[in-house]
């Protein structure tokens, strides 16, 4: 990897009188304009990373332009001045190269997710001073992959988004208020100014540099013998691995809380539809049931009915010469009837056993519902290991390149 590159700074209409560049002049060459981009080989366009385009960041900052109004000394008031600094520019570097995130994809990814931290670390530094971040695009046709954000003051003094010039001014007016003179008040502010940026320049670092694999300086900066620059940058390296890690830890847990959820979801509906079969089941069991048995009854009292006419009939035929000859043509009748009876007793007989197989069915269905349940809460325990793990989450979106 290699350090960061961060650097800010803001602009007026006028451009001033030391020919600092016009707020149209920055933009033109942001936008990559011919007359603008005579400084780059290979133009092409930039890459939209946040907020509005161009047009309407102009739009933005002229509407504030046209309803700022300063207080003079007199009383009067009066259309702020063309050379005061009303937009802030802030460019951020990441040391790969345009080919290197066209080839190779884990280098794009890498820059993504740098471009993403950075754009929501300087939102939030910039509504810190009162300011917003309205704009950033991403170079991707010179040595380094590089954003350009812009950002905007309702008050129209885009200095006060500027760390160092908003602490020397400060500092400056508090010497002055001291009794200090102009040149030793502006020592003091000068010291506010490099105190300011440098708390600045940690914060990036901390915040974004540092989670990418990037250090805070260069070894040249620091005189860093090699070894030390690379044990620095070694350091840097374990950092974004280990960002690397919570990230692939956090979709871990997420994807098995995803499984977890999809599991029960498979559980109950499975229980559900054992139920409901368990349910039409029995009734269906219960019905045919009812109908043997109803079956058998009415059998049962034709029987009885039979042998109780057999009876009487016999013993009025007991003394008679042809009670023989009668036993002879009752006893098909007889027979057949209690062959009737057994054939009823038999289906009685099975539809016990069909009801007792039915009740063995159902204790089994009861069991895999246990089963499931008990492999719902090991995943439960499962997705709590996952989801409280020591570590940094980090949530990954934004641009794409």
């Amino acid at each position: 990897m290699g350090f960061q590159f961060a650097h800010i700074e803001t602009y007026s209409r006028s451009g001033g009188r030391s020919g600092k560049l016009t707020i149209a002049e920055i933009i033109f060459e942001a936008r990559r304009s011919p007359e603008s981009s005579l400084h780059v080989a290979n133009p092409k366009n930039p890459v939209p990373v946040y907020g509005c385009d161009f047009d309407e960041l102009i739009r933005r900052h002229d509407t504030i332009i046209d309803q700022v109004q300063v207080t003079l000394s007199n009383g009067k008031k009066r259309a702020l001045r063309k050379d005061t600094c009303s937009l802030f520019n802030c460019i951020l570097s990441h040391p790969a190269t345009p080919e290197e995130c066209r080839n190779d994809p884990n280098v794009k990814a890498a820059v993504e997710a740098w471009a993403r931290d950075s754009v929501k670390w300087l939102r939030h530094d910039l509504e810190a001073r009162g300011g917003t971040l309205e704009t950033v695009i991403m170079h991707v046709d010179e040595a380094h992959v590089h954003l350009h954000a812009y950002g905007l003051h309702s008050s129209g003094h885009a200095d006060r988004l500027h760390p160092g010039k908003a602490a020397k001014k400060q500092a400056v007016e508090t010497a002055i208020e001291n009794g200090q003179e102009k040149k030793a008040a502006n020592a003091v502010g000068d010291k506010a100014y490099v105190e300011a940026m440098r708390a600045w320049q940690d914060s990036y670092s901390e915040k974004v540099g540092l989670l990418h694999g990037l250090t805070r300086l260069g070894p040249a900066r620091r005189r860093l013998s090699r070894a030390e620059w690379m044990a620095e940058q070694a350091v840097a390296k374990s950092v974004q691995q280990a960002k690397t890690m919570a990230a692939t830890a956090k979709n871990a847990a997420r994807a098995a809380d995803n499984n977890r959820k999809h599991c029960e979801t498979v559980a109950q509906k499975t229980i559900a539809h054992a139920r409901r079969q368990a349910k039409t089941i029995i009734q269906d069991a219960q019905c045919e049931t009812d109908m043997l048995v109803a079956i058998a009854d009415s059998k049962v009292r034709r029987i009885r009915s039979i042998g109780t006419w057999l009876r009487v009939f016999w013993d009025s035929l007991r003394i008679s010469a042809i009670r023989k000859a009668l036993w002879t043509e009752v006893q098909p009748l007889i027979d057949r009837e209690r062959k009737r009876a057994a054939d009823v007793e038999n289906r009685l007989q099975n539809e016990i056993r069909r009801r007792t197989a039915v009740e063995t069915r159902l204790s089994n269905t009861s069991h895999a519902v246990q089963t499931l349940i008990s492999e719902r809460d090991q995943l439960r325990r499962q997705r709590d290991r996952l989801l409280h793990p020591d570590g940094e989450s980090f949530k990954l979106n934004g641009p794409k390149i």
